[in-house]
C-alpha cells in the first residue's frame, strides 16, 4: 500500500460492513509485555528475551496508508500465535489466534456502521499481491 514516498506492507485485511480490519500478525512465543504507548516490546522465553517495535505502532502506519485511500471506520488489530502469552495493556485488540474471531465478533456487534463492502474491495485491490 503506497503512503508518501514509500511503501507499507500489510499482514491481512478483513472487509466487513461496519469497517475496516487490519491486522498485523506477530508468531512469537513467550510472554509478550508492551503497552499502547511503548516504542518496544518484549518477549522473554526460556532462552533469554528480545524486543522488537510495537505492533500497535507499526499498525498505525499501515492504517494511515489505508486512510488515505478510504474515509472508513478502521480497526487496529494485533494477533499474536497461541504460543504466546500476553501482558499488554492497550486501549487496541491484541489477541491470540484462537480468540480472534471471538474478539471480532463483539466489535462488529457493537458498530452501528453500514459501509459499502464492494466499493471497499474494489478500492483496494490494485493493491493487493498477486
Amino acid at each position: 500500500m503506497p503512503c508518501g514516498t514509500s511503501i507499507s506492507e500489510i499482514d491481512l485485511v478483513l472487509i466487513h460492513k461496519t469497517g475496516l480490519y487490519v491486522f498485523e500478525c506477530k508468531n512469537y512465543r513467550g510472554k509478550i509485555y508492551g503497552s499502547d504507548n511503548d516504542e518496544y516490546w518484549v518477549s522473554k522465553t526460556r532462552n533469554g528475551a528480545f524486543s522488537f517495535y510495537n505492533p500497535i505502532k507499526q499498525n498505525e502506519g499501515h492504517i494511515r496508508a489505508l486512510k488515505s485511500h478510504l474515509d472508513i471506520p478502521m480497526y487496529n488489530i494485533v494477533v499474536f500465535s497461541n504460543t504466546s502469552i500476553l501482558n499488554v495493556h492497550c486501549n487496541h485488540l491484541v489477541t491470540q489466534i484462537n480468540k480472534v474471531d471471538k474478539d471480532i465478533q463483539k466489535i462488529i456487534q457493537d458498530s452501528t456502521t453500514t459501509i459499502n463492502v464492494d466499493s471497499i474491495y474494489n478500492t483496494l485491490l490494485p493493491f493487493s499481491k498477486d
